[in-house]
């Protein structure tokens, strides 16, 4: 091992051969994505699910860290913060690890992009740094960090602390979801921006039902992002897809609307939650309620 000029230990050239032929082919393909080139590229590694975004100038470091965790994650790349925004942007991580040093925007300055990001907002963030003082720690606390990782690390560190902040963001996703009994759980409180982004979609989601027409694409699109993009934010959040996120909301209204409205049609129901056929709703209806629409208006009350 030799180090850099803050301690980090860092994988010299000699022990990288020690590794499988797989695990050089994917070192070699993440001293491409850490060079000096215009765009940062994906590891030829297969989907894992999981995905970290690792934001290090530092090529050593950047090697060292994808080489903890890529039995584990997908890892992705960029060598400096603008790219990294990009790249998240693009990819929409589970997890951004960033050095708290770096050209063209340091880790303090790429949390607060992430943050004010209407697409990347609710990513948690692990900045690595040499040394930090009180002040740089509130300062990463009010840029949005969410935790610190002081040089030199282990590799056991590098892994609890990546597994604690997923496992964090599962409890979270588990307490957004509709279709889950509200938790009563104080110590877990969600983020301001995910509780904001959720109620964005689902007034969405009502206005569309309105006008009979609620599908992914066009909801994506009113919130100005991609379907992949949309599709990896709800997940990240709630652990659903968008289509099963929506159908909830839909259902939670067609409940609501039974409950306040028992002399509606099933019709009359089916077209307030967007569905311009009735069958087709009921049939959903009871999927999801384990009862038909007209069996659930004519239960006893109370």
């Amino acid at each position: 091992m030799r180090h850099d000029k803050g301690g980090f230990e860092v994988i010299d050239d000699d022990q990288i051969y020690n590794f499988t032929q797989k695990r050089i082919e994917d070192t070699t393909t993440l001293m491409a994505a850490t060079s000096d080139s215009s765009e940062a590229t994906d590891t030829s590694l297969p989907k894992l699910g999981q995905r970290v975004l690792v934001v290090e100038d530092n090529r050593d470091v950047a090697l060292y860290i994808g080489l903890q965790l890529s039995e584990t994650y997908d890892i992705s790349y960029a060598y400096n913060g603008e790219i990294g925004i990009k790249k998240a942007e693009d990819i929409v991580p589970d997890l951004i690890i960033t050095d708290l040093m770096m050209p063209e925007m340091d880790g303090l300055e790429l949390c607060r992009r992430v943050r004010d990001s209407e697409i990347i907002s609710h990513v948690p963030i692990i900045i690595i740094t040499a040394k930090a003082s009180d002040e740089q720690r509130i300062r990463g606390i009010e840029a949005g960090a969410d935790a610190y990782l002081y040089k030199p690390f282990s590799p056991d560190e590098l892994k609890m602390r990546v597994s604690k902040l997923l496992e964090q963001r599962q409890l979270l996703r588990e307490k957004f979801s509709v279709q889950q009994p509200q938790q009563d759980n104080s110590d877990l409180l969600p983020s301001k921006l995910d509780t904001q982004f959720l109620a964005r979609v689902t007034d969405i989601v009502y206005s569309f039902m309105k006008r009979g027409k609620v599908d992914v694409d066009t909801i994506a699109s009113e919130l100005c992002l991609s379907p992949s993009q949309f599709r990896r934010k709800v997940v990240s959040i709630t652990g659903q897809t968008p289509a099963t996120y929506i159908m909830a909301i839909r259902m939670s209204n067609a409940q609501r609307l039974l409950d306040s409205h028992p002399e509606w049609t099933v019709s009359q129901v089916a077209e307030c939650c967007g569905f311009a056929d009735s069958a087709y709703f009921a049939n959903v209806f009871k999927r999801h309620y384990g009862i038909s629409p007209t069996q659930y208006a004519r239960r006893p009350k109370g």
